[in-house]
């Protein structure tokens, strides 16, 4: 998710717009990753307490960093010894997040 604050209509329900009236901010499900690019850490800020599991990948879908999370807003994650590449970085939980990290 993104700090976007847009238009959401959900066609699967039936919901036709037909005039542009509501604006729906979600910000209950909200995941911020920074640094990105990192170079030592990366740290995982969400406005509601997140529980299980931190994965990042390698391009290949390759998990090489694994941590379980319980009821955390904020939690910080040693990339050091990662190489210098792009990576996949996974929550999976009660919240589904995931993104692009950069490793300089």
């Amino acid at each position: 998710p993104s700090e976007y604050s847009g238009l959401i209509f959900d066609y699967s329900t039936g919901e036709n717009p037909v005039s542009i009236k509501q604006a729906i901010t979600n910000v209950n499900n909200y995941i911020h990753i920074f640094p990105n690019p990192a170079t030592t850490s990366i740290t995982l800020s969400s406005a509601n307490p997140v529980s299980g599991v931190v994965q990042i990948s390698n391009i290949y879908g390759q998990v090489i960093f694994k941590q379980q999370l319980t009821n955390v807003v904020k939690a910080e994650f040693n990339v050091s010894a990662l190489k210098t590449d792009m990576y996949i970085l996974r929550v999976i939980g009660n919240i589904n997040y995931t993104t692009k990290i950069i490793k300089q």
